[in-house]
């Protein structure tokens, strides 16, 4: 669907169709944007392989980099990382990675550190990521899942809104079911929409939550292989 086919369901299922008291720029649309990425929250934290990319930093010379370069793209094509899924280091020989480097706490491994003493871990630091040991200089890659942008961000009301095929109609739903909140005049329908919506949400989340009928399970943060060792 385009932002501006979103829009007008959005007064649709309000039963706005032509009212002046919710306007599409100023409300209807950022009300969209929240939706939006709200709902692609709740999809990645449900499956956090849905949309994935590996951005290559560069450890400065406190083995920092920053959080914002793992955002890439611009205008309709960005990427905003929502979850760090691994952090490695590569080899020398291209396309090949050395090392995958596990996620801590600073309390655990207060920087400055002896490197000497150090495993290789990362933790977060405020608007960056420390790399333990450091190594000045060394390029990073980094596996993130991401947003993309959102509705109300799109140049155009004419460009598509990305979303699962097939279930795009739940951002318009959620964005009316806030909307209606408005003065708390329309409290009680926001209500019932917002009853529908969670119903497609839920059955959205049980569709995407899986790739394949094997159960999802609890797992260990090591593997087998370092059990006993």
């Amino acid at each position: 669907m385009t932002v501006a086919e979103m829009l007008e369901m959005t007064r649709n299922v309000m039963n706005a169709a032509g009212s002046t008291q919710w306007s599409d720029t100023n409300e209807l649309e950022p009300w969209l944007g929240v939706a939006h990425w709200a709902e692609w929250a709740d999809l990645l934290n449900t499956n956090n392989a849905l949309l994935m990319q590996t951005v290559t930093v560069t450890q400065d010379a406190n083995g920092q980099f920053d959080l914002s370069s793992l955002n890439t793209g611009s205008g309709n094509t960005a990427k905003y990382w929502y979850r760090i899924l691994a952090v490695a280091s590569p080899s020398t020989s291209a396309g090949v990675l050395s090392f995958y480097y596990r996620e801590s706490r600073f309390q655990d491994f207060p920087n400055p550190q002896p490197n000497t003493s150090l495993p290789y871990v990362w933790y977060r630091f405020g608007s960056k990521i420390q790399i333990l040991p450091i190594a000045a200089g060394q390029s990073m890659s980094v596996t993130v899942n991401y947003r993309p942008p959102r509705a109300d961000q799109l140049a155009s009301n004419s460009d598509t809104v990305e979303f699962p095929e097939g279930y795009e109609k739940i951002v318009p739903w959620r964005a009316a079911s806030m909307a209606l909140l408005k003065g708390g005049n329309e409290t009680q329908a926001s209500r019932d929409i917002t009853a529908q919506w969670q119903a497609m949400h839920d059955a959205m989340l049980l569709d995407l939550g899986r790739q394949s009928t094997w159960p999802i399970t609890a797992r260990s943060f090591d593997t087998p292989d370092m059990w006993g060792g």
